[in-house]
């Protein structure tokens, strides 16, 4: 058999949080700090949602976690104005 060439490519997409950590934005699961640098939205205002059920959420031990795919269309479900998907 001749020699055969493969081509590796990686794509590689990072997001800088607020506080300078470089984040994969394709990681599945969030922290709150991940999370509230995402959606631009205070910690204090997010632990207090997920505590009341408020936005999709899964507490482990201590530690909340937030589903990427699922904050998306959480955020898409509750938008308003101009361009909103609120039902």
């Amino acid at each position: 058999m001749g020699d055969q060439g493969y081509l590796s490519l990686s794509i590689f997409h990072y997001e800088s949080l607020l506080n300078g950590e470089v984040i994969d934005t394709y990681d599945k699961w969030l922290t709150i700090d991940e999370l509230a640098s995402y959606i631009k939205m205070s910690r204090t205002k997010l632990y207090g949602m997920a505590q009341r059920g408020e936005i999709p959420a899964s507490k482990i031990g201590t530690q909340w976690r937030f589903d990427r795919e699922e904050i998306d269309q959480w955020m898409k479900a509750h938008a308003t104005g101009k361009g909103g998907v609120k039902e």
